[in-house]
């Protein structure tokens, strides 16, 4: 009997140990999202993306949806710009090409140290 009521005793109490650990765990967010870009809009954006990332000791998820062509372009828009300024760490950036929708854009993701990546 004693055993079943430590059970029902601790059983709440560990859970809700869990939960609070689980509200605070890191979340991702969501940085920057455009459709039409230049490079001049991209060379505004990228050096705060690049401070965050180095700031936060976070990972960068750069989510590219539209048609493959467009991604492709995209993409190399985006390396064209981050390299402009000279080198980076481009370990901590991951690309993840949607190509189911219809019109090209983009979404940027911050995810610190201890997050999941984004659902995409």
């Amino acid at each position: 009997m004693r055993r079943v009521l430590w059970i029902a005793v601790l059983l709440p109490i560990l859970a809700g140990v869990n939960t609070a650990q689980n509200r605070d765990a890191p979340k991702p967010y969501k940085f920057a999202e455009f459709a039409a870009v230049s490079r001049s809009n991209l060379a505004f954006i990228l050096p705060s993306f690049k401070a965050v990332l180095e700031n936060e000791d976070a990972r960068g998820y750069v989510v590219n949806y539209g048609n493959p062509k467009g991604i492709r372009t995209r993409v190399k828009l985006f390396l064209a710009a981050y390299n402009r300024r000279g080198p980076h760490d481009l370990m901590r950036i991951t690309f993840v090409d949607v190509p189911t929708e219809k019109n090209l854009r983009t979404v940027i993701w911050i995810v610190p140290q201890g997050a999941e990546p984004p659902k995409i």
